[in-house]
């Protein structure tokens, strides 16, 4: 940790230290009894020096502003979904369930319950042939829940393919997102690959894939945490 958090600071000094020592050794064997190839080593040594350190100061700044666009876009997509939640938890009772539950998962069926039109009898209403939906949407609530489901995954895609990108640095994410990325799957686990496989099976191998992949590395760090434990 002391290694990596002073990485420029080490390597400086010791870059220094070889400038010092090789001048050094170079003087003993007289190379730079002579004004001009003195002027030329250490000319050479300081450039490259400057040249080395200006190097690895750009990489510090550009971790350090990866993990600046981490940390706002983790509040930029907090504010993006708080209502999401609020309507999900309000008809799923999204808060209530934890990761160790055994029965987190939302049946499909459930789903299509909360989101989809149904005649007088309670029975859903079958949609058109043209329509990509197996069942009438409810154009009000059913809407709105539907809507608050996609939105929250396509933002988490959003972070995991800016993850993938480079623009935002993993580490800062993950600390902050892996539960609620891995829950988020988990209770809808069913309807993400309907909706993928059965609703968009032409795009199944484009659809959230980033965030999956996350997803899924997060649960597998998840259980690598757990069996450290014992």
């Amino acid at each position: 940790m002391f290694f990596k958090n002073n990485f420029n600071k080490i390597i400086g000094i010791m870059l220094g230290l070889f400038i010092i020592i090789s001048g050094f050794c170079l003087a003993k064997i007289g190379y730079l009894d002579n004004k001009s190839d003195a002027i030329n080593f250490y000319g050479f040594s300081i450039g490259s020096f400057s040249v080395l350190m200006a190097m690895l100061q750009f990489r510090s700044n550009n971790i350090w502003s990866k993990k600046d666009r981490a940390l706002a876009v983790t509040k930029e997509v907090q504010k993006e979904i708080e209502s999401d939640f609020k309507l999900i938890d309000e008809h799923f009772h999204y808060y209530q369930k934890k990761l160790t539950d055994s029965n987190i998962a939302i049946k499909l069926s459930d789903i299509h319950d909360k989101i989809c039109m149904k005649d007088d009898k309670g029975n859903l209403i079958a949609s058109d042939t043209t329509s990509s939906l197996k069942y009438k949407l409810d154009p009000t609530v059913g809407a709105k829940i539907r809507g608050s489901i996609l939105n929250i995954l396509n933002m988490f895609e959003y972070m995991a393919v800016g993850i993938n990108q480079g623009i935002f640095d993993k580490s800062v994410i993950t600390n902050l997102y892996e539960g609620i990325f891995l829950k988020f799957h988990r209770v809808f686990k069913e309807y993400i690959d309907h909706y993928k496989n059965d609703m968009n099976p032409a795009r199944k191998n484009e659809i959230w894939v980033n965030y999956l992949q996350l997803a899924n590395e997060c649960e597998i760090s998840l259980n690598r945490k757990n069996n450290a434990r014992g």
